[in-house]
């Protein structure tokens, strides 16, 4: 794996500054914020090679855990963001206007690796889509059957957070 398949992690990392944008990602390494981005993976070459580093490390362990979890990213500036929608935020009790990730990790006894991610739609989102959107639970059983699919040998248990009580 050649060091430009990994530089965006990597200046991630390096980076002191709190902002971590392009801009400031260059900085550390004397490179303009447009070289950084144009540095940047195919999400899904992303995640072959998170799927590739968890295979590795875990090649050892007889059970894992595939964790399930959502976040929101909030866009309390947003108008009108594409795919962005109003969700409810637990912590500060009121809708905001924002994106809902859901996020597979695989975890053994010390550690846990991101290998899946996805989109989820709030309502008012889904209604203006004309296709057949994807649901918390199809999102669920694409990580589920990923996880499979990457350790067969494994003995995979499937936890989740309140989203899906």
């Amino acid at each position: 794996m050649t060091i430009m398949k990994i530089i965006y992690p990597i200046l991630t990392i390096l980076t002191i500054s709190g902002r971590k944008s392009f801009k400031e990602l260059g900085r550390t390494i004397d490179k303009s914020g447009e070289w950084v981005k144009r540095s940047l993976n195919d999400c899904d070459d992303n995640f072959r090679i998170m799927q590739k580093l968890a295979q590795q490390h875990f090649k050892d362990e007889k059970r894992l855990f595939v964790i399930i979890d959502d976040t929101l990213i909030k866009k309390i500036y947003s108008s009108c963001m594409q795919g962005s929608g109003q969700f409810f935020d637990t912590k500060i009790g009121r809708r905001i206007t924002a994106f809902r990730l859901v996020a597979g990790m695989i975890a053994g006894r010390k550690v846990a690796l991101p290998f899946e991610c996805s989109y989820l739609f709030s309502k008012d989102v889904a209604d203006l889509i004309t296709q057949q959107t994807v649901t918390k639970d199809a999102i669920a059983k694409v990580i589920v059957m990923r996880a499979i699919e990457l350790f067969p040998n494994k003995k995979i248990i499937a936890t989740a957070d309140g989203l899906y009580a």
